[in-house]
């Protein structure tokens, strides 16, 4: 017998856990707003990313027997 979800009456609609914060961004409609609003967002990811190449510089330098 296979199992459904009907049985149990499950539902599957997650939309309940979406971030409201995002609703500002995408309501922009300025291409200038847009495009800050990208920027933002790619300095943000930008900064990950140059602290994660730091944390893995520093393991890199880190001899294997102290790892």
């Amino acid at each position: 017998m296979k199992y459904s979800g009907k049985e149990r009456n499950d539902n599957l609609d997650i939309a309940w856990l979406r971030d409201e914060s995002e609703d500002i961004e995408e309501r922009l409609s300025d291409p200038d707003d847009i495009a800050a609003a990208i920027i933002v967002h790619l300095r943000a990811a930008l900064e990950e990313i140059e602290g994660l190449t730091e944390e893995a510089e520093a393991v890199a330098l880190v001899p294997e027997e102290a790892a």
